[in-house]
């Protein structure tokens, strides 16, 4: 079996993550494809590159404080102030929302039950659910296989 294969090489953000006296520290962002179209297949890479680089805004309306996009996670950080979560996110074309991931800071370690606009999403291949620890604290840790050009809401309680 042939295998053809393309690469779109790094997308990068001309800002600098992080700076010290001797040193300067950038983020880049890969983006793969194998098809025998390899270029064609290569665009459907843009909105990707896009989420990343310009990820859409992160609102909250309930139970939680955004602390933005962290491009080094490729993940939305939000901390939680409340019982139950509730945020928008603004999707648009030119900041479209790709398959994100959010970290839900002092989530603890309830199971969690996400909707989607009003929608239930269960555990699966296309919904991940995991947990980190950070010393005394546990972060939700959510994954969502979801492409959007507009707003969407995400509602997080606990199961």
């Amino acid at each position: 079996k042939t295998i053809y294969s393309g690469a779109l090489t790094h997308i990068w953000n001309w800002e600098w993550y992080r700076q010290t006296k001797n040193t300067v520290t950038q983020l880049y962002l890969s983006g793969m494809t194998t098809a025998r179209n390899a270029p064609q297949q290569a665009k459907q890479l843009v909105p990707v590159a896009r989420s990343w680089i310009h990820p859409p805004v992160l609102s909250c309306k309930r139970g939680c404080r955004s602390r933005g996009f962290s491009k080094i996670q490729k993940a939305y950080v939000v901390k939680k102030t409340g019982s139950s979560i509730l945020f928008k996110i603004a999707a648009s074309k030119s900041s479209p929302l790709v398959n994100p991931a959010f970290v839900i800071q002092g989530w603890g370690k309830g199971k969690a039950r996400i909707r989607l606009n009003g929608k239930v999403k269960v555990e699966g291949k296309k919904l991940r659910i995991g947990y980190e620890s950070r010393g005394k604290a546990t972060d939700l840790v959510v994954w969502m296989e979801q492409h959007s050009t507009s707003s969407v809401r995400v509602a997080l309680t606990r199961r």
